[in-house]
């Protein structure tokens, strides 16, 4: 079945966490021997994470991937955005909670993501 015809038939496809990992990275001209300069792990690291191979990235690093790709944090970790989406420099690395809006959301952790 083509994607065209999956999402006629009502499939959306779903967006893994590696997706992201390489939307943020073009999307921020970004590109993956820099990032892995920029985390201090080796470029399979990187090639590993946006395949979605083995475990994923550390919280501090996905942090620092947003903040250097100029993406949303909680876009990064799957979470839905708006026009009030805070910055990732405003959002804790470790799994605590933060307050988005007039609703409170478990960071990280929600996700399956290490802290």
């Amino acid at each position: 079945m083509s994607d065209a015809q999956s999402m006629e038939a009502g499939n959306i496809p779903t967006w893994t966490f590696g997706w992201r990992l390489q939307r943020a990275l073009a999307h921020g001209g970004v590109k993956g021997q820099d990032m892995a300069d920029e985390l201090g792990v080796t470029r399979g690291t990187v090639s590993r994470w946006c395949n979605d191979v083995g475990r994923a990235p550390r919280a501090a690093y996905v942090k620092q991937w947003a903040l250097k790709c100029g993406v949303p944090y909680l876009w990064l970790i799957g979470q839905d955005t708006g026009p009030n989406t805070p910055a990732a420099s405003d959002l804790p690395i470790r799994g605590s909670r933060c307050n988005v809006g007039d609703a409170t959301v478990a960071t990280i952790y929600a996700h399956g993501i290490a802290a």
